[in-house]
């Protein structure tokens, strides 16, 4: 009991810390082509988005598989994030007039290769949970090798923001995966991109906003600030409740950003351990939802205690506690 209490009283203490954002950028992704010129297009740019086109499809047909097989979170909220990918690059598809490869069919694909990853990714991840998210790493380690050989490639600038973007999303799904693989007791070598690579993308924070100048190809950040113990920087903040609360069995975490961002959720049990985790991807201002049924990343029932959730985005940052009773 002793030992518990101190555990506890640890973790409230360390709430500060945990409260504190990972470096972002500013920025609104609707603006992202602004001013941008429409220039002239080469044969190896234009094969380039038919390929991305179909691969973000890739992504996100077979993380609406898993999901379907295994009700984990993290593949909803992914997949959402590659349907804006695969969105992004059909606007750059429509501004050149070129014709979309897309097939707007669950599992079904213009290139054959992807055809065959689609069904060879979805058998893997069907085994088990934790083949599941061994499966996301995989994709996601995909993606992040061929954007970055294309962005050796391509010159138009409008196409290498949208690639700059779409690198910097597949690393923080890169992370997410690999930190519930790590918490699942499992492990995920590099593939396609080097393990160097793959090292400097898990031990840097999320990365927030459009991708910039600034911003490092592996992910790290050169610039920005980092937040303080109050959960804001300058004058940003999230206000986090959640209702009902002693929750009972479920409850509904709401949150209100200042500014748009991708938005990361975490809650901790009582001895500090990360029992559910969530990337949200890009939210606007206002009033935001998230409903917790009360179970971890894997499904199962988590005990009656206390717990606490943490709200973040790359320039905020606001734990928020709850009381759950079964």
């Amino acid at each position: 009991m002793k030992t518990r209490v101190f555990a506890l009283l640890l973790f409230v203490l360390a709430l500060p810390l945990l409260a504190q954002p990972g470096r972002g950028q500013r920025g609104n992704s609707s603006r992202l082509l602004d001013n941008l010129p429409v220039e002239p297009l080469s044969a190896e740019e234009e094969q380039s988005l038919y390929l991305m086109r179909e691969e973000e499809k890739l992504a996100r047909d077979v993380y609406q598989a898993l999901y379907a097989r295994w009700n984990l979170a993290v593949f909803q909220n992914i997949a959402a994030s590659e349907q804006r990918h695969a969105d992004r690059i059909k606007m750059l598809l429509d501004r050149y007039g070129l014709k979309d490869p897309f097939i707007d069919q669950h599992g079904l694909f213009t290139d054959a290769h992807l055809q065959e990853l689609y069904g060879a990714l979805v058998e893997q991840g069907s085994v088990s949970q934790l083949d599941a998210l061994k499966v996301g790493a995989t994709i996601e380690d995909l993606d992040i090798h061929d954007l970055v050989t294309l962005l050796e490639k391509v010159d138009n600038q409008d196409i290498r923001r949208v690639y700059d973007n779409l690198t910097k999303g597949s690393r923080n799904h890169m992370r997410s995966f690999y930190r519930l693989i790590v918490a699942a007791g499992g492990s995920y070598s590099a593939q396609y991109v080097s393990q160097e690579t793959l090292d400097e993308i898990i031990s840097s924070p999320m990365e927030n906003g459009p991708a910039g100048s600034s911003q490092g190809r592996n992910g790290r950040n050169r610039g920005g600030r980092q937040g303080g113990d109050s959960g804001r920087e300058g004058t940003k903040s999230i206000r986090v409740g959640n209702y009902p609360n002693p929750a009972n069995p479920t409850t509904t975490i709401v949150y209100e950003l200042e500014e748009p961002g991708m938005v990361e959720l975490a809650i901790y049990n009582s001895t500090g351990q990360l029992v559910r985790s969530a990337a949200l991807g890009g939210q606007g201002t206002g009033e935001q939802r998230y409903h917790w049924d009360a179970r971890d990343n894997f499904g199962h029932p988590v005990t009656s205690g206390l717990y606490f959730c943490r709200i973040s985005t790359g320039e905020a940052a606001t734990v928020h506690r709850m009381l759950l009773m079964r």
